[in-house]
């Protein structure tokens, strides 16, 4: 069994984990393991959290800036921006129907 060190409440824990961040983080978008995400309570302008492994950084949709980052580093984080353009669109259209933009 591919698990069999880990306890059920462990597993159990891991679930719920998940499921709470999906409530304040809900996920847009994973490609190339980057995961592109809003908060519940984010505020103008515009903008999408990327993350991978410990990683993070945020940018502005209006333009693709990098806001900020933590732990990428810059082949990364031009790797990022490229995702930001090539799917702008599609993330602009998500923020503004999470947060009734429309």
């Amino acid at each position: 069994m591919l698990f069999s060190n880990i306890l059920p409440y462990e597993i159990l824990f891991h679930k719920a984990y998940i499921i709470f961040v999906e409530k304040i983080m809900p996920t847009v978008l994973i490609i190339k393991g980057y995961r592109f995400f809003f908060y519940i309570n984010d505020h103008t302008p515009p903008h999408i959290h990327v993350e991978k492994g410990r990683s993070t950084a945020k940018y502005d949709l209006r333009n693709a800036e990098l806001v900020k980052s933590k732990r990428f580093n810059a082949k990364e984080i031009s790797e990022i921006r490229k995702l930001v353009i090539d799917n702008a669109e599609f993330l602009i259209s998500k923020w503004d129907e999470y947060f009734n933009l429309q």
